[in-house]
């Protein structure tokens, strides 16, 4: 593959959950033994570890990846040209919340992790889109902007 045909990546981020938000699968090992220590003890603690690591493995997995490259954004799979960006809002922490829920537009494209309070907002302005902006989970608002802004140049 040509390397003039692939897009030089300025920004990667994978938006895994906080640690907090592991903490609920402590529950699930003591679950699975519980439920099957009256049967079988040792199918109650290899099903409690291997469902545990299963979905640790699958909240790393399905997490919201965002890529920045030279003229494009893409986001868990969806892309846009940075023709298309509009303004890029940094949602503060006090107004994640409601930008998540009553001021969430149904048409918008959301690529959320609830653990992270970082949001960005990015307007888009094809008039053949019928989707308004943006509202993107990232770790570091603030350099996200940064690099769109310089994939946008």
């Amino acid at each position: 593959m040509d390397k003039a045909a692939k897009p030089q990546i300025l920004y990667s981020e994978r938006v895994t959950p906080s640690w907090f938000a592991f903490l609920p699968l402590l529950a699930i090992f003591p679950t699975f033994w519980l439920a099957f220590a009256p049967i079988n003890l040792i199918a109650g603690v290899v099903s409690g570890l291997a469902v545990t690591a299963l979905v640790a493995v699958l909240m790393v997995g399905l997490s919201p990846r965002i890529i920045v490259q030279k003229g494009r954004l893409s986001v868990s799979g969806a892309i846009v040209a940075t023709e298309f960006l509009g303004k890029l809002e940094i949602i503060g922490k006090a107004d994640t919340f409601a930008e998540r829920g009553p001021r969430l537009n149904a048409n918008a494209f959301v690529a959320l992790q609830s653990s992270r309070k970082g949001l960005l907002k990015i307007q888009l302005t094809d008039s053949r889109d019928t989707t308004p902006y943006w509202l993107v989970s990232s770790k570091n608002p603030v350099k996200l902007a940064g690099f769109i802004e310089q994939a946008r140049a």
